[in-house]
C-alpha cells in the first residue's frame, strides 16, 4: 500500500474534482437568474471626484445609487435631484446607523484626511469600498 500520492494521480483525482465542479456552475436554472444589482452609497457626492465617480457607478447596468452624503447640503441636493429616489444625510454615521441595510457598498469620493475612519465603517459593517 502506497502512503505518498503521486504527482499523476493527485492531478488525475484534483482535474476530475475540478471538472464536476465547474459542471455545476453551468446549470440552466443558474444561468438563467437575474444577476444582483449593487446598491451604492454615494459619500462626498460632487467636488473634485465624488460627481465623477457617482455618474459612473449610477451608468452601470448592475448599480444602482441609493444613498447620497454630503456635509455640503447645496451639493447633496444637487445630486439628489439626479438621484431622485435616494435617500440623503449630511453624516456617514447616520447612514451606516439608519441605513445600512439598504446599500452594499459605498463610494468614498471625500478629501484625503477623511477616508480612513469612513471606510473602517464601511468594512466593520461589511459593506463593499
Amino acid at each position: 500500500m502506497r502512503s505518498i500520492l503521486s504527482r499523476r494521480d493527485l492531478l488525475r483525482t484534483t482535474g476530475a474534482a475540478g471538472v464536476g465542479l465547474a459542471t455545476v456552475g453551468f446549470h440552466p436554472g443558474v444561468l438563467a437568474q437575474e444577476p444582483k444589482r449593487v446598491r451604492v452609497l454615494s459619500i462626498g457626492v460632487i467636488g473634485t471626484i465624488g460627481g465623477h465617480d457617482r455618474k459612473q457607478v449610477a451608468e452601470h447596468p448592475a448599480a444602482d445609487i441609493v444613498g447620497l452624503c454630503d456635509v455640503d447640503s447645496e451639493v447633496l441636493t444637487e445630486a439628489h435631484g439626479e438621484h431622485p429616489d435616494a435617500f440623503t444625510c449630511a453624516d456617514y454615521r447616520a447612514a451606516f446607523r439608519d441605513h445600512a441595510d439598504e446599500f452594499d457598498a459605498v463610494i468614498v469620493a471625500t478629501p484625503d484626511h477623511s477616508h480612513a475612519p469612513i471606510v473602517l465603517t464601511a468594512l466593520a459593517h461589511g459593506k463593499h469600498v
